[in-house]
């Protein structure tokens, strides 16, 4: 959703800044983001939580599921709902996209996504309460508290809560409930207040500062400036509108990702076979890994795919069964017989 010019101005204002201000219960703050030394502090000093707590007994990050399973505070079903969400959430960003001008068809795909996205957000924040029992949660924790203490400074540019923690924790809740979202980076990234600045940053520096120096808010939309450029320069790049949607937008990204990883599949596979063999009809081929047998799999066209899940369906229904009763092969003999027909009553 797009917003409006008086907050994209607000927002732009911020980024370009490099810090972050605000008034809390009467009490002004701001946010000076941390530099590259600040960072480097941050790790040093939660390598040295993690050295001093990696002996005591803390659930393993690649036991939390079975742990919370067990004890009822998860379930298999959600696990493996969150597990293919990512693709549903691009199978379905890549149907808003291709049913762009269809208004009933994108109308029911984007109710769809709203709908998962809203069911994943539930599943991710169940699953990341928890995230605080496992060492590598509690480092993440300190980490960001470490970084967080020494950025915030009151209005006389003195740190606030580097030594006193009182009132520490409601400010950070402030602080993470006004991050600025991915649709918000968007719409600056688009907006014309934004384009003065990024269409002139060959002439120097955009921020004023050399690129370690950018804050996080700043490297992401300059990074999502670039994604826009290079959509635009695209040889068959999204229409306008699509690019001001962000979820057909999306699909389209998607969509030529997928194609581009489909080319690299068929390339690596070709390389497989005997060159007398790479026009043949049918061909198998060993796969050493699951890496190769995707490969070779995208050698299929859109109807050999069809007659594989046409077979797996098949063998799912009867243990074993002959070449010539799978139903593929069955509907080829039909057809070689009904053209045979077809040729023997021509010659009559």
């Amino acid at each position: 959703m797009e917003i409006d010019d008086r907050k994209i101005t607000m927002y732009l204002s911020r980024i370009l800044s490099g810090y972050y201000a605000f008034v809390l219960s009467n009490k002004r703050y701001k946010i000076k983001y941390p530099d590259t030394n600040l960072k480097y502090e941050a790790e040093l000093y939660t390598q040295q939580e993690y050295d001093k707590n990696k002996y005591q007994s803390w659930i393993k990050k690649d036991q939390i599921n079975r742990f919370m399973i067990f004890h009822g505070l998860w379930s298999k079903e959600e696990e493996d709902f969150l597990e293919i969400s990512e693709k549903t959430t691009e199978d379905l960003k890549v149907s808003i996209y291709k049913n762009f001008r269809n208004p009933p068809a994108l109308k029911k795909f984007k109710e769809n996504l709203r709908a998962h996205n809203k069911k994943v957000n539930i599943l991710q924040n169940k699953k990341s309460a928890f995230d605080y029992i496992t060492l590598e949660g509690y480092c993440e924790y300190v980490k960001s508290n470490f970084l967080l203490s020494r950025s915030i400074y009151d209005e006389n540019n003195n740190l606030c809560f580097l030594e006193d923690d009182q009132g520490f924790e409601f400010v950070a809740a402030h602080i993470t409930r006004n991050s600025i979202s991915s649709e918000t980076f968007r719409s600056v990234a688009r907006s014309h207040q934004w384009s003065y600045y990024w269409n002139s940053k060959k002439a120097g520096d955009l921020f004023g500062t050399a690129i370690i120096n950018w804050t996080d808010e700043q490297r992401i939309l300059a990074a999502i400036s670039r994604m826009y450029d290079g959509a635009k320069e695209h040889p068959e790049g999204p229409d306008d509108d699509v690019l001001e949607d962000d979820d057909a937008f999306d699909g389209w990204c998607i969509s030529e990702r997928r194609k581009q990883e489909e080319e690299r599949s068929k390339s690596r596979a070709e390389k497989m076979l005997p060159g007398n063999l790479k026009n043949a009809n049918e061909v198998f081929v060993m796969a050493n890994n699951r890496y190769e047998a995707r490969d070779i799999h995208s050698l299929n066209d859109s109807g050999g795919k069809a007659v594989i899940q046409e077979r797996k369906r098949a063998l799912q229904t009867n243990k074993e069964i002959k070449e010539q009763n799978l139903p593929d092969v069955q509907r080829d003999l039909i057809i070689t017989k009904n053209q045979k027909m077809i040729e023997s009553r021509k010659n009559k």
